[in-house]
């Protein structure tokens, strides 16, 4: 992105931070201010979907359907609350899950590398995802322009007008550092594309899917 690339992610990270007014707000200016903001690979006009498709014209039932909306930014970014662990302040802990970068792979068959970096706060720990999608190829389909996390951080989906990819994270602390993950990649039927997708606000083992 270029430093002043970075520089509007960082506004954007501080400004969407800030409507999460249940968080403390000394946790959430160091989530704005974490310095893996300026090493985000992010294709802006790929995310609201004006990027051309394989033919080399923008995919109208994308842009009618799935990019009703424009995705932006914060789309690739999520934040969660954790309950305190060995704290004697009970402050909760907060968790920024942001896609850092997304490519395909070069190696075997047709897959995609998605990697995600996660904050933890206020101790800043750092985790780096490096997720496989296999039989998904970025360059053909798409990137997937936003992630979800389910609301206990145990699941994260990733989500594109032609894929929803699943993945079961691993137990989230101070002693995990990097983990290869695999995702299961769901795709909708026929020409249907995803609209929305959203996890169960109880459950880390349901979601619903909108198709177009």
């Amino acid at each position: 992105l270029g430093s002043a690339g970075a520089e509007e992610v960082s506004r954007e990270a501080a400004a969407n931070l800030a409507l999460a007014a249940r968080f403390d707000m000394d946790q959430l200016q160091g989530a704005a201010a974490l310095a893996f903001w300026r090493d985000l690979v992010v294709d802006v006009s790929a995310l609201r979907g004006d990027a051309p498709d394989a033919a080399g014209s923008t995919t109208a039932a994308a842009t009618a359907t799935f990019m009703a909306t424009p995705k932006q930014l914060c789309d690739l970014m999520a934040i969660r609350e954790l309950p305190p662990v060995g704290d004697v302040s009970g402050r909760p802990r907060t968790i920024v899950f942001t896609v850092a970068s997304q490519e395909n792979s070069t190696a075997g068959a047709p897959s995609s590398i998605v990697v995600v970096r996660i904050a933890m706060l206020p101790e800043v720990a750092s985790i780096t995802l490096r997720i496989e999608v296999p039989g998904y190829c970025i360059t053909k389909q798409g990137p997937f322009r936003q992630l979800l996390v389910s609301a206990s951080s145990h699941g994260l989906l990733l989500l594109s007008p032609h894929c929803c990819a699943a993945v079961a994270l691993p137990h989230l602390n101070d002693e995990l550092s990097n983990a290869e993950l695999r995702a299961v990649p769901l795709a909708p039927p026929g020409d249907a594309l995803f609209v929305k997708v959203l996890w169960h606000p109880l459950s880390d083992m349901h979601v619903g899917a909108l198709l177009s």
